[in-house]
């Protein structure tokens, strides 16, 4: 199998999967941060905001789709 996707559909899978959707905001002495990397000083005050939400249930051709797209990247890029 060369694709993530060949295995659910020649094992006729249909996995239960749900979409979150997170946000993260970086805080410096309480002023948002957007830019990377971030630079900071002894004593100043770093925090990370977080938020989730559950979006719902994903249907199957989503979810190939996604996993598709996400097999194709040869690196993560963490950065970001």
């Amino acid at each position: 199998m060369t694709d993530p996707v060949d295995f659910y559909i020649s094992h006729k899978q249909n996995p239960r999967v749900y979409k979150f959707e997170v946000e993260f905001t970086s805080m410096l002495n309480g002023v948002h941060v957007a830019n990377s990397p971030i630079l900071y000083e002894e004593g100043d005050n770093f925090s990370v905001n977080w938020y989730m939400q559950k979006i719902g249930k994903v249907e199957f051709n989503d979810y190939m789709k996604f996993l598709h797209e996400a097999y194709k990247c040869g690196s993560l890029n963490i950065e970001s």
